[in-house]
Formats: structure tokens, C-alpha cells, sequence
């Protein structure tokens, strides 16, 4: 018997969840070679995370997926919303859990679906904040395991940056969508009108794309600011960029746990983030970087201040988090919480 793992998408898409969802697939099929990863859609997977024999693109409906986890010891899913494949596992009494990420698990959910969720051995979830949200909002009492994100380990430094060096850089990786309008994007251009006086080489990069961009572009020309802020849309080369900025900001409300702050956090950089969802769990307020009130304008600017006017203290966060993701955020640290949560499963 073999355990599955089973979710929307491992590699098409950019995203932390896409990220965190190969990250597992590969801790998984390393630690159990017969492992099977089924995607619900189709797309191409990457040899550097799962062994091609391992896994399939499945496009077919519920049912049709019941002889995949005829054999299955324990299935995994990536996501809640996976929810309805889980069905013919109850019918046969087979275990299995679902991954908790963020703000799409923080809700209560409709009563087919608590229906399936409640019976779930557990959860495994990337933050606390996420699991206890999740738990309570739906009144459930399943055991929950704490698996925080790692940095992909293929994650690599990159060569020159194709940013000018004169630039002073704020960067903000997020989606720029209507569904993640609490990215805290259009907080950030806000505060640049107050930031250029002090700052005269103040820069602000965002990557991301998504149907807010025309009315954050809007807002940057509003402000007189729009000459300071770059939108580079969706990139798989992150770290170019990253690599430049001076600080990396995701002033957001909505995130589980934030995975592009362990990016952050490789580069040495300060981070500054809301206190709001599971971002305290990553980001820890005056040790490697500084949290602020989700839409408190007049924190985030002088937070901002802070950050880019105190080089020293900006350098000790910044390598305060270096330390904190080698300590905690490694791929062998990832693998070896995932191994000791199937054994409390007793899956293995």
C-alpha cells in the first residue's frame, strides 16, 4: 500500500501554495519512494521534485479517481477545496488530511464539505494562526499538525540584478488580483508620496500580476509617484530582483504564512509585515524585521523610515533572519517534521 498525495496544480502556476505543494511532493517521495502525486490538472511535472514514474495528471471527475486510492495507505490533499475527491475515501473508511494554507481555509464552510473535512484524520497546516482559525470557524476538533513552508530547495542565488545600483528598492511579491485585494500594494504607494522628500532614489517593485494592477498603476499616477513604482507582472526569476531590494514588504492581511518571506530571508533582507493573519509566525516583530497594523498608513511610513534610514539596524534584522531560516526553515528541517507527522498518523 501507498500513500497519495493529491492536489490542483504542483508546477503551472506561480504561487506559494504551487511552491509548498511540490516542496511536499518531493519530501514525500523521497521519504517514501512508492509515494504516488496525482495533479488534477494538467501539466508537465519537474524531475527535480518528483520521480516522472510517480506521477499523473488526472482530469477525470470524483469517481473516476476511486481506483487511484484503491491501494492508498493515506492520501494527502493539497487543499480543501479538494474536498469532494475525498469522498470515496470515507465510503471506504480510508484515511486521510488536507493541507490548511490561508485565507481560503479561514472561513466556515458549507455543510457538505464540514461533512467530509470533520471526518479527516487531521490537518496539517502552515501556521498556527490557519489551523486554529480553521478549526474554530467550523467547530471542529481534529487533531492538527504544524508543517510550516521551506525554501524550495532548488531555490538559487542568481547572478547580476537587472535593477540600476543607484536605486534605493522596495520590493513586494504578490498576487494582483480582486480575490487578494488585501495584499496591502495599494498601502505601500501611498506611503511613497511622504517616503520621496527623505528618499530621493526610493524605488518600489512589485512582481505579481492579476485585474488590480490597471487601478494600482492609476492610483501610483494619482499620487504623482508612478515614476518610483514598477509592475513586472508574473516572473519565475524572482531572486534577480529580490536580491537588489533593500526592503521586502507584504503588508497583507489574508496570508496563512507568506513563503516568498523565506526568500526574503535568504537574501539577508529586513522584512516588514502586518500583523494580521499568520505573518507573525514568520515575521517577528524587531528581530528580523518589524510588524505594523494591517492599513495603518502612518505605521507602515514610519516603519518604512525606519528601515531605510538605519543601515545597521536594517543589516542585523536582515541577518537575523538568515539565521532563522537555517534554522528552521530548511528543506531536511521540512522532510523530517513531514516524517514525524505520518509516523503520528500512523501511516508509516
Amino acid at each position: 500500500m501507498s500513500l497519495v498525495l493529491c492536489g490542483p496544480c504542483f508546477f503551472e502556476k506561480i504561487n506559494g501554495e504551487v511552491v509548498y505543494s511540490r516542496i511536499l511532493a518531493k519530501a514525500l517521495t523521497e521519504l517514501f519512494p512508492k509515494a504516488r502525486v496525482i495533479s488534477l490538472t494538467p501539466e508537465r511535472p519537474s524531475s527535480h521534485y518528483v520521480p516522472i514514474s510517480c506521477f499523473r495528471s488526472f482530469r477525470r471527475g470524483v469517481l473516476g479517481l476511486k481506483n487511484l486510492f484503491e491501494t492508498a495507505k493515506g492520501v494527502v490533499f493539497t487543499r480543501t477545496s479538494c474536498w469532494p475527491y475525498a469522498l470515496p475515501l470515507y465510503l471506504r473508511r480510508k484515511p486521510y488530511v488536507f493541507v490548511l494554507h490561508g485565507i481560503e481555509a479561514w472561513r466556515r464552510f458549507p455543510q457538505p464539505a464540514r461533512f467530509i473535512l470533520a471526518r479527516a484524520q487531521g490537518f496539517l497546516s502552515v501556521s498556527r494562526y490557519t489551523a486554529e482559525r480553521f478549526l474554530s470557524e467550523n467547530a471542529f476538533s481534529n487533531p492538527w499538525y504544524l508543517l510550516p513552508p521551506a525554501l524550495d530547495p532548488y531555490f538559487r542565488h542568481p547572478g547580476p540584478s537587472p535593477l540600476p545600483e543607484n536605486g534605493q528598492y522596495l520590493m513586494t511579491v504578490a498576487r494582483l488580483a480582486r480575490e487578494a485585494h488585501y495584499k496591502g500594494v495599494d498601502l505601500v504607494i501611498r506611503a511613497l508620496p511622504e517616503l520621496q522628500s527623505e528618499f530621493p532614489n526610493l524605488q518600489y517593485v512589485v512582481i505579481g500580476g492579476g485585474d488590480l494592477l490597471p487601478r494600482y498603476h492609476e492610483l501610483a499616477i494619482k499620487l504623482g509617484v508612478s515614476d518610483r513604482v514598477h509592475f513586472l507582472g508574473e516572473r519565475k526569476d524572482v531572486a534577480r530582483f529580490l536580491k537588489a531590494a533593500e526592503v521586502f514588504v507584504l503588508v497583507s492581511k489574508g496570508e496563512g504564512f507568506g513563503i516568498v518571506f523565506l526568500e526574503a530571508m535568504y537574501f539577508r533582507k529586513p522584512l516588514l509585515g502586518a500583523s494580521a493573519g499568520g505573518i507573525p509566525e514568520v515575521v517577528r516583530d524587531g528581530v528580523n524585521g518589524f510588524l505594523v497594523p494591517y492599513g495603518d498608513l502612518k505605521a507602515l511610513t514610519t516603519a518604512l523610515k525606519r528601515l531605510l534610514s538605519q543601515k545597521e539596524e536594517a543589516q542585523r534584522l536582515g541577518e537575523a533572519g538568515h539565521r532563522i531560516l537555517t534554522e528552521e526553515y530548511t528543506y531536511e528541517t521540512f522532510k523530517n517534521r513531514l516524517q514525524n507527522i505520518l509516523r503520528a498518523l500512523t501511516w508509516v
